[in-house]
């Protein structure tokens, strides 16, 4: 239909005032690419039930925010708005069935799902939403305006022959999922017995972003993914919740013991398998793909686009050979390069255009009187929601209030720390928030410093240089770990600053070390006795024959759902940090890990100064780097 003029778009999404860059590219690829004029409010929890939507000719809800989450009111509120209804997802894998229904309680119109366009029917039916018109296929994300700039693609020599950055998978993902880590597992071992230069990690301190990120993609030949999605759907939440169970009953389960108990029969029966923006990023910097063979929403087609890797890594041999083959992988790079991105088929600029088309042909009325005053819409998102951070044709800026001036301030503070000389190779490598991260560091040398016990991993560090990975001396999972170690002392000492308390104990979990910790009363005092230790888990440490080393809370917090993973807040400092587990519910102290392959008695020294109630000379610099008072 023909339009007398552009529509008003209110895009709804949980970003707050920040967020990370590959979701601002997300979102605000509608105000950079639509012929239309779009409004966000990145406060969709907050929203007020009585906001005038009269003037919106369309409101669209952007995938990062859990719907079921939204109060009566506001769902009430959201059913009531006369304008058309658009919704994105993503991670369709869990409580798929609550989400029909909130659809359905609110009226969505128009449907944006990562599956595939033959399996609509089984993840959104008509029947249970009925005021669905449209359901389209939408990919987790789109080639950016900067993915397409010539200079993102390097011909030079390239240090690394294999490179992967993953993190361990949510169990419920099934076995799709587990590929994320068994392929970094399969192909380590495979470089080190082929002679391939490797740089392979799904560890959660190694993994980078921003431009750190697209150097090591242009310094690989090789990258290594999987499809991203999922072999499991549950539709109700009751798989989640029996996974759940069983792993509080014995939390240690390894994957192939609760798939075996619990997953087993949902494997396969509903499936999300599509491309992610991870293959957008290695085409784009001439980086090879070797992927798990799959269907990548047939976006993607083994032999042409990427070498082929079996689910099962029988063709290791034939992938190796493939991969020393350097003319035959620039061929496959540039066929890649030409299809994802020189065609212009999954750029966002294309996928916006093709979502102007669909709500202008569900558009059944517009409103011909006044229209949407951008300056007093962005008032008053400020004055209720001391929003300052909004999205133009040129990207995202913050306007100019005290709030928007202090976050403009914070992130030229960031900017500093992730340009200087000795500090910055280690910010770029940790990725996340440099200030909270230099803030973190500060608090992990304070321990260092202040407690005798762990002063032994910073000299081993240090005195074995051939040990440093990477450019980085003081490594970011170095701090982490003895920050990590630094909270359990702090706990085994009586601290529980939000209230919870709890106590470790250390465990052989599979020849792993567990520091495992126990809910306990606020400012309870551990006793440091512990036979375990000195009878079964030390001896093993020293000599060599210990695995991973790792901190597990989730017997302290509850799990996240979304995230499956354990989260808890904890002051670091003067500012508020938040620790997650990776999503197999443990804290990786990967640096432990590795300084127990040659200064075993430095990380024995470390473990059983963290399970030791602090000295007061202790307690001093436990107090500073956490803002606590112990007692």
């Amino acid at each position: 239909m023909g339009l007398e003029r552009p529509l008003d778009i209110l895009i709804f999404n949980s970003v707050g005032n920040n967020g990370v860059p590959s979701f601002l590219d997300h979102i605000g690829m509608f105000a950079r690419h639509s012929r239309h004029r779009c409004f966000y409010h990145n406060f969709i929890y907050q929203f007020d039930p009585d906001m005038d939507f009269s003037k919106f000719d369309v409101v669209v809800f952007t995938h990062n925010f859990w719907m079921p989450s939204l109060t009566d009111a506001q769902k009430h509120a959201i059913r009531n708005i006369k304008a058309l209804k658009v919704l994105f997802l993503q991670d369709e894998f869990q409580y798929l069935r609550v989400f029909n229904k909130v659809m359905n309680e609110v009226g969505i119109e128009i449907m944006f799902t990562c599956a595939a366009e033959k399996d609509f029917k089984k993840f959104y039916p008509r029947n249970r939403i009925r005021s669905l018109r449209e359901i389209h296929q939408n990919l987790t994300g789109y080639v950016t305006d900067e993915l397409r700039k010539p200079g993102v693609r390097a011909f030079g020599t390239r240090r690394w022959d294999v490179g992967y950055r993953g993190r361990p998978p949510i169990y419920y993902m099934g076995q799709l999922g587990q590929h994320k880590i068994r392929i970094a597992r399969e192909f380590t071992a495979l470089c080190e017995r082929e002679g391939l230069r490797h740089n392979i990690s799904c560890q959660e301190d190694d993994r980078l972003s921003g431009k750190q990120w697209f150097d090591f993609l242009r310094d690989t030949r090789v990258q290594l993914g999987s499809p991203s999605g999922t072999s499991i759907v549950d539709l109700d939440g009751s798989l989640i919740e029996a996974e759940q169970q069983y792993r509080a009953e014995k939390p240690h389960a390894t994957f192939e013991e609760v798939f075996e108990k619990v997953l087993k029969p949902h494997e396969g029966k509903m499936t999300i398998d599509t491309v992610s923006p991870r293959h957008f990023e290695y085409a784009a910097t001439g980086a090879t793909m070797a992927l798990v063979k799959g269907h990548y929403g047939g976006y993607l087609n083994a032999d042409e686009h990427y070498i082929p890797v079996e689910p099962d890594y029988s063709n290791l041999d034939d992938v190796a050979r493939q991969i020393r083959d350097h003319a035959h992988c620039r061929r496959m790079a540039d066929r890649a390069h030409a299809h994802l991105i020189e065609s212009g088929r999954f750029s966002a600029e294309k996928f916006v255009r093709d979502f102007d088309a669909i709500i202008e042909r569900n558009i059944e009325d517009i409103d011909r009187g006044d229209r949407v005053n951008a300056e007093a819409f962005e008032s008053m998102m400020t004055e209720r929601f001391n929003q300052v951070l909004f999205f133009r044709r040129s990207g995202p800026v913050y306007i100019d209030t005290a709030e928007g001036r202090r976050i403009q301030r914070q992130e030229q503070k960031s900017r500093l720390l992730v340009r200087a000389p000795l500090v910055g190779p280690i910010f770029r490598q940790a990725g996340g928030d440099p200030l909270m991260k230099a803030a973190k560091g500060r608090a992990a040398l304070r321990l260092i410093v202040g407690v005798k016990g762990f002063r032994p991993l910073l000299s081993a560090w240090l005195h074995h240089p051939e040990h440093r990975y990477g450019q980085k001396i003081l490594t970011a999972d170095l701090l982490k770990s003895v920050l990590l170690l630094g909270l359990v002392k702090a706990a085994q000492s009586g601290a529980a600053p939000y209230g919870e308390g709890f106590h470790s104990r250390i465990c052989l979990v599979q020849d792993n070390i567990i520091l495992e910790g126990r809910p306990v009363p606020a400012g309870s005092v551990n006793d440091p006795s512990d036979t375990d230790w000195q009878d079964n888990v030390e001896p093993r440490l020293r000599d060599g024959i210990a695995g991973d080393i790792r901190l597990d809370l989730s017997r302290c917090w509850p799990i996240q759902l979304f995230g499956h993973s354990t989260q808890f807040v904890w002051s670091v400092e003067d500012k508020v940090a938040i620790f997650r587990s990776t999503s197999d519910e443990y804290f990786h102290l990967s640096a432990l890990t590795k300084i127990a392959t040659f200064a075993p008695e430095a990380v024995a020294s470390a473990l059983h100064a963290a399970l030791t109630p602090a000295s007061p000379e202790e307690k001093r610099s436990l107090e500073k780097a956490f803002n606590l008072t112990l007692p």
